[in-house]
C-alpha cells in the first residue's frame, strides 16, 4: 500500500518518537511504500520567540512575513526534517533509505499566494511527481517539509495537512493518515467518532462545533477524497506508535469517507 503519513506535534517534537520511528522503519520494511509530510510549529514558534517575533494564527494558518519564511525553511526544512530522517536511518528495525525533502527540490510541490494578507503562505497549485515517484519505487522513504515551490525562484509556506493532501493526489496514494494530539475526532462527550462522511463533518464547521486548526484539515479531507485517495485516517499519538501493527479493516482513530448520512450523530460537538 501506497501511504501519506502526516506527523507533527508532540508526537514529532522536541524529538521524533522512538516508537513512532521504528513503527514507521517496520511498515517500509514489510513492503509498505511510505511518504512522510511533517510539520513543527512549536520548534518554528520557538524560534521566532527567541528572535523576538510575534506569531499570528489565522483560521489555523500561521502569519507568514519574511522573517518567519526564512525561520522556517531553517526549521522545517533544516533541523526537523533532518532530525527525523536521521533517526528513521538508524532505526532498529532496520535502516529504510530515508530522505528529506521539502516541495522546493524538483519542483515536486508548487502553490501559489492565495490570500495575501497572510503572507508567503501558499495554496498548492500542482507539482511534478516524478522525483516522489521515482523514490518510491526505488524504495526511498520520502521525507517532506510543508514548504512549497512559488514558480518565481521561491519558497512558500503551506499548511502541512494540505500538504500531505497534495502529495497523496500526486503520487496516487491509497491513504492518508493524519497524526494529531488527540484520538480522533471527538463528540460532545469526549469520545472518538470512529467513522464520518466527509458531508458530517463539514456540517460540525458550518456550526461551529470544529474550529481552528481542524479547519485545514477539514480542507484536506476535501481534496484527498475528490482525487481518489481511498481512505483517510486521523488518529492520535498513542495510535500511531503502532503503525506497523494496524489490523487494514480497523481503524484506531476516526476514518473519513465521502459520504456516511446513515451514521447516527454521537453528539452536538466534535473537536481534534
Amino acid at each position: 500500500m501506497r501511504t501519506v503519513l502526516k506527523i507533527g506535534g508532540s508526537i514529532l517534537e522536541p524529538e521524533p518518537a522512538p516508537a513512532l520511528v521504528d513503527s514507521i522503519a517496520r511498515r517500509v520494511r514489510a513492503g509498505d511504500q511510505v511518504l512522510l509530510v511533517h510539520g513543527g510549529g512549536k520548534s518554528l514558534t520557538a524560534l521566532l520567540r527567541k528572535l523576538d517575533h510575534q506569531s499570528e494564527f489565522r483560521n489555523g494558518l500561521r502569519v507568514t512575513d519574511a522573517v518567519t519564511l526564512q525561520s522556517a525553511l531553517m526549521v522545517l526544512a533544516g533541523s526537523v526534517n533532518k532530525g527525523l530522517v536521521a533517526r528513521l536511518n538508524a532505526s532498529p528495525a532496520g535502516p529504510i533509505k530515508a530522505v528529506g525533502l521539502c516541495g522546493l527540490d524538483a519542483a515536486c510541490i508548487q502553490a501559489q499566494v492565495a490570500n495575501p494578507e497572510l503572507g508567503f503562505v501558499g495554496e498548492v497549485t500542482g507539482g511534478d511527481a516524478a522525483l516522489l515517484n521515482t523514490l518510491l519505487q526505488a524504495n526511498f522513504t520520502p521525507v517532506l517539509a510543508s514548504l512549497a515551490f512559488d514558480g518565481n525562484g521561491g519558497a512558500l509556506n503551506v499548511n502541512a495537512d494540505q500538504f500531505a493532501a497534495a502529495c497523496a493526489r500526486l503520487v496516487g496514494a491509497q491513504r492518508i493518515v493524519f497524526v494529531t494530539d488527540v484520538a480522533g475526532v471527538l463528540d460532545g462527550n469526549g469520545e472518538r467518532i470512529p467513522m464520518l462522511g466527509m458531508d458530517q463533518l463539514e456540517g460540525l464547521a458550518v456550526s461551529g462545533a470544529i474550529s481552528g486548526g481542524m479547519l485545514p484539515k477539514l480542507a484536506a479531507c476535501r481534496e484527498a477524497l475528490e482525487a481518489g485517495v481511498g481512505e483517510i485516517e486521523i488518529v492520535g499519538k498513542e495510535a500511531a506508535l503502532d503503525f506497523a501493527g494496524w489490523d487494514a479493516e480497523h481503524c484506531p482513530g476516526t476514518r473519513i469517507v465521502a459520504s456516511r448520512k446513515a451514521v447516527a450523530s454521537r453528539g452536538q460537538t466534535a473537536r481534534v
